[in-house]
C-alpha cells in the first residue's frame, strides 16, 4: 500500500527472520497496554446438613468438576487478544522459533498475508503480553490493536454549559457509582468553539449502561447519548499508515510531509517546499483526503454504506424514468392540443387514435415503474440478507 522513497533502504533487523526499513529518529515511549485478570475462584461446599456420604472420593470430585466448569465458563467470557501484523516476514521457521521459545505452540498461530505479512493469532491474555514485550525489545517492526478489555466506555453528555469544570464532571457522575477515565470538552470542527458537549469515557463495568438513565447533573438537564458512528479510515501517526493507531504501532517513523524515516515533530522540510505522499509519492501530504490510496480505501468500504449507494442509485434511476413519463405524457397532451386547431372532421378521425396512444404511453410508464420498484426490493432483500449472515 505504501510507497517508499528513494533514499529508503532496507536491512535485517536483530532478529533473523525479518527484514525491515532503517529506523530514524527516537522510538516512542508506548507500552502496550496492562490488564491483571483475576479469576474468581469458586468453591461448592456440601451441604453440612446432609446426609453424610460414605465416599469421600465421589464428593471431592463433584467439587472439582463445578470449579472446573465455573472456569471454562469464565475462560469463554474472555474475549480474545487482537492479532498482531508482523510485515517483511521472510523466514517463518526463524519466526515459529523465536515466537516458541516465550510462549507455547498451541498458544498461537498465524496466518499468511500479502507482501510477506503474517497476522499471529494469540489465544489468551497472558501470552499476548509476553510475544508484545519481546517483540518491542527485540526491535521487531509490527502492529497491533487494544485489547477489548482496555477500552473505555465512552458516552456523551448534552446539555452542560461548556464552562462547567472537567473535575466537577467527574465527581458527580463518580458519586452515582461510575468510575471515569477521561472527560473533555468537544469544539467545534468548523469554529474552533466550545460546544455544550462532553465526551466521557467510563472505565468497563457491568453499570456503564445505567448511565443512560442519568437526566439531571450538577442542576442541568441533560441527555446522555452513545456517540455517533464515524466513516473516517483511521490512520497511525507513527508509520502514515491505514488501519491503525499510533499507540500500537511498532514499525518505523515516517514523516507526513517528506516521507523520510523519521518523527514529523522532527521534519526541517521548509515550507515553501512540495510535500510527498508516503502512500501514492504525488506532491501532497500523507494524510491528504484526496489521496488516490485513500479514495480507493473508501471506495472498498462495508456493506452498508453500498446499501446506501445502491439506494441512491435506484432513486435516481426511478426519478430519470418518471421524468422521461411525464415528459411523454406532454408530448401527447401538446399533440391533442394542436389537433384542436384542425377541421372538425379531422379531430373527429384522429380523436380515437390520439385516445389510444395516450393510454398505451401510460400502459407502459406504469409497468416500467413496477419493474423498478421490483428491482429495489429484490435488491435490498438481497443486501439486508448478506447484513444478516
Amino acid at each position: 500500500m505504501n510507497g517508499t522513497g528513494e533514499n529508503e533502504k532496507t536491512e535485517h533487523t536483530k532478529n533473523k527472520w525479518q527484514s525491515v526499513p532503517i529506523k530514524s529518529g527516537k522510538r516512542g515511549n508506548n507500552e502496550s497496554p496492562t490488564l491483571h485478570q483475576k479469576k474468581k475462584q469458586i468453591v461448592i461446599h456440601p451441604n453440612r446438613f446432609d446426609i453424610l456420604s460414605d465416599d469421600d472420593d465421589d464428593l471431592q470430585k463433584t467439587c472439582t468438576d463445578n470449579n472446573i466448569a465455573v472456569n471454562e465458563e469464565e475462560d469463554r467470557n474472555i474475549p480474545k487478544p487482537p492479532p498482531l501484523i508482523i510485515p517483511g516476514v521472510y523466514n517463518i521457521s526463524e519466526m515459529i522459533n523465536t515466537i516458541s521459545s516465550v510462549i507455547d505452540k498451541k498458544d498461537f498461530s498465524y496466518k499468511s498475508l500479502k507482501d510477506g505479512q503474517i497476522r499471529l493469532m494469540i489465544t489468551n491474555i497472558d501470552s499476548y503480553r509476553k510475544i508484545v514485550k519481546q517483540l518491542d525489545s527485540s526491535n521487531v517492526s509490527f502492529h497491533t490493536y487494544q485489547l477489548k478489555q482496555d477500552r473505555p466506555y465512552r458516552v456523551v453528555l448534552k446539555g452542560i454549559h461548556f464552562s462547567t469544570s472537567l473535575e466537577e464532571i467527574n465527581k458527580n457522575i463518580s458519586s452515582l457509582g461510575h468510575k471515569v477515565r477521561n472527560v473533555f470538552n468537544v469544539k467545534s470542527r468548523i469554529t474552533k468553539q466550545p460546544l455544550s458537549m462532553f465526551f466521557v469515557d467510563l472505565e468497563p463495568n457491568a453499570n456503564n449502561k445505567d448511565i443512560y438513565e442519568l437526566k439531571h447533573l450538577n442542576n442541568a438537564i441533560i441527555k446522555v447519548e452513545p456517540p455517533r458512528q464515524t466513516n473516517d479510515i483511521v490512520q497511525c501517526y507513527r508509520c502514515q499508515e491505514f488501519g491503525h493507531t499510533k499507540t500500537y504501532c511498532k514499525k518505523p517513523y515516517k514523516c507526513v510531509k517528506c516521507n523520510s524515516m523519521h518523527p514529523t515533530t522532527l521534519c526541517t522540510k521548509p515550507s515553501d517546499t512540495l510535500p510527498t505522499c508516503v502512500h501514492c509519492l504525488q506532491n501532497h501530504t500523507a494524510n491528504y483526503k484526496g489521496c488516490s490510496v485513500y479514495q480507493q480505501l473508501v471506495r472498498n468500504k462495508p456493506v452498508l454504506t453500498n446499501i446506501r449507494k445502491e439506494k441512491k442509485n435506484i432513486e435516481q434511476q426511478n426519478f430519470n424514468s418518471l421524468s422521461n413519463g411525464l415528459s411523454q405524457l406532454n408530448y401527447a397532451n401538446n399533440e391533442t392540443i394542436n389537433s384542436a386547431e384542425q377541421s372538425y372532421s379531422n379531430v373527429l378521425k384522429g380523436t380515437v387514435r390520439n385516445e389510444q396512444n395516450t393510454m398505451k404511453k401510460i400502459e407502459l410508464l406504469l409497468e416500467k415503474q413496477l419493474e423498478l420498484t421490483n428491482t429495489l426490493l429484490n435488491t435490498l432483500s438481497l443486501l439486508i440478507n448478506k447484513l444478516c449472515k
